[in-house]
């Protein structure tokens, strides 16, 4: 603390002191048995080092210089008798993604979209591409291995999004905050398991910068927080991916029909179709809504949910009596002046009153912070509450000299997160942002959960 004479007063430790000190020893400790579960997971990776990276396809497909059919073309083929393999219903990331994946593989595959493609939640996102550092502390203080492995697989496939869409995606630095001595250890310990845990599959390994050196890079950055008057001590710089979502999506939607598929957007389903005599969903009844809503058949083999938000009602259009399985989050963003953050580095609120993370990145020319979390009513059009927008506020006001004020906003978005539904939590925070992929057993297979830079996998696994 300061003295009235400026200089500094030396206080005897209290009990409050000592429960700190005996936190950070605790933290410490979590994440050192971070770093040794990660060792293992982290092994596979050392192992493929010096290998060389495998060439990118030069398959048609991947020729960036053909353009898709045409929508007219893509409906011709989807209003013909052909039975399709696979019948995708859902053009977000996942629908998308799976559709990639199963027309490259061979499958007569057709992809259908009720709006455009990516207008959904898949558009609506943080646009980062990241393993989750959140999720690792998770992994750490409640001892599970499916956060951990969530973690590890998704910053494999970070590296798979940034090698596959270079135009679309870039590393990002961004910067963790300290204004306590012990957080400098905490979160530089936090960060190194997190290295760790990516491998070889890591980008530049995080560090630790001075006060004056983060203040000199990121010079909105609170010097003293007015919250507590606590003096930032320096911050820790780590990296992860950004990326555009909704143009990653239509290259998906793109990329599928140049392999092979068959992809329209507007094509909303009614009803299913069902083999009379064995109950089995063989396709669905749809209608271009572009063309006077003229219904028509689309008849496969399999046909796969991948509808987000929606995933329990088209369920329930086969059979109504299943219980949910996705839990809905709405998230909400909104967009600042350029003027709040660098242009070339973001900024991470480590912990917020409800216990997730806020980031704070540069965008198009702004700057987007967000998200939040919370149960949503399913919609087509979700919007961002005022609560939730003065929580964004709150969340990053300690951290910046200038606070920004409603006044600074300039546009507010939200996305609902159909999130793998998980009966013994109350609310969404610690839902795990995994994936989920069922066998309704009447031929149709469901896919919910999962996150944007894990789509590849996702795909895969449907």
């Amino acid at each position: 603390r300061r003295a009235p004479c400026g200089g500094t007063r030396l206080e005897t430790s209290s009990p409050r002191s000592t429960t700190i000190v005996f936190m950070a020893a605790r933290r410490l400790l979590g994440y050192g048995t971070a770093a040794g579960a990660a060792v293992g997971a982290a092994a596979w990776g050392i192992v493929q080092m010096g290998m060389p990276e495998p060439a990118l396809p030069s398959e048609p497909w991947a020729d960036a210089s053909v353009s898709a059919p045409s929508r007219r073309e893509q409906l011709r083929k989807l209003r013909g008798n052909e039975e399709f393999d696979v019948l995708i219903i859902g053009g977000g990331a996942t629908g998308a993604g799976a559709a990639v994946d199963a027309a490259t593989r061979g499958l007569r595959t057709a992809l259908i979209e009720g709006e455009d493609f990516g207008s959904g939640t898949s558009s609506r996102s943080t646009k980062l591409v990241h393993g989750g550092v959140r999720y690792l502390e998770k992994a750490v203080f409640q001892l599970s291995y499916g956060q951990l492995k969530l973690v590890f697989e998704a910053l494999h496939e970070r590296k798979n999004l940034l090698r596959n869409a270079p135009h679309l995606a870039r590393p990002l630095p961004i910067t963790t905050p300290c204004y306590h001595g012990w957080e400098v250890p905490y979160y530089w310990a936090g960060m190194k398991a997190y290295d760790l845990v990516a491998g070889t599959s890591g980008l530049t390994m995080s560090g630790f910068r001075t006060a004056a050196e983060s203040l000199s890079v990121f010079p909105t950055l609170a010097a003293v927080r007015e919250v507590d008057g606590s003096t930032l001590k320096g911050t820790i710089v780590y990296r992860d991916g950004q990326f555009d979502d909704a143009r990653l999506n239509v290259a998906l939607a793109c990329t599928a029909s140049l392999a092979g598929a068959v992809a329209a957007n507007y094509v909303k389903v009614t009803s299913l179709v069902k083999d009379v005599g064995t109950g089995r969903v063989v396709g669905v009844k749809a209608k271009d809504v572009l063309d006077g809503g003229r219904e028509f058949e689309v008849r496969a083999k399999v046909v796969l949910n991948c509808t987000g938000p929606f995933t329990d009602a088209v369920r329930k259009m086969s059979d109504g009596s299943r219980k949910d399985i996705m839990t809905p989050a709405g998230g909400a963003h909104l967009t600042l002046p350029k003027h709040f953050a660098p242009e070339s580095e973001g900024l991470i609120v480590p912990k917020t009153k409800d216990g997730r993370v806020v980031f704070m990145l540069p965008w198009l020319g702004g700057v987007i912070a967000g998200t939040t979390d919370a149960l949503a009513p399913v919609t087509l059009r979700p919007r961002a509450s005022a609560d939730e927008v003065d929580f964004i506020l709150d969340s990053i006001a300690p951290y910046l000299s200038v606070p920004a004020t409603r006044a600074d906003v300039t546009s507010v978005w939200s996305g609902i997160r159909p999130l793998a539904a998980d009966p013994t939590q109350s609310g969404t925070e610690n839902v795990s942002r995994d994936h989920l992929v069922v066998d309704e057993g009447d031929g149709m297979v469901t896919v919910t959960g999962g996150k944007w830079t894990t789509y590849r996998l996702t795909a895969e696994h449907a």
